[in-house]
């Protein structure tokens, strides 16, 4: 009972982090291009790398199609 007890807790805060850093996502990232002064053409071309799947700001269907196990992914434009 303890050892569930752990798990329940343990899962319950990695859900609570992971939904603070995707509510957080888009805040953080116009705090990143507001401290490092970027120019628009330069921060359109960040979120474009990091939203195609690139970086961190995937998307959740695309990284999950591709995590899954398929050899090539179903969207296009994408390479797992």
């Amino acid at each position: 009972m303890n050892c569930t007890l752990i798990l329940l807790r343990s899962l319950s805060l990695a859900l609570l982090a992971a939904v603070a850093l995707l509510a957080l996502q888009v805040p953080l990232e116009k705090l990143s291009f507001y401290v490092l002064s970027t120019e628009p053409e330069v921060a359109a071309l960040a979120r474009e790398y990091f939203i195609s799947g690139s970086g961190l700001l995937q998307r959740p269907s695309v990284s999950i199609l591709c995590w899954a196990g398929s050899s090539a992914c179903k969207m296009p434009k994408h390479r797992c």
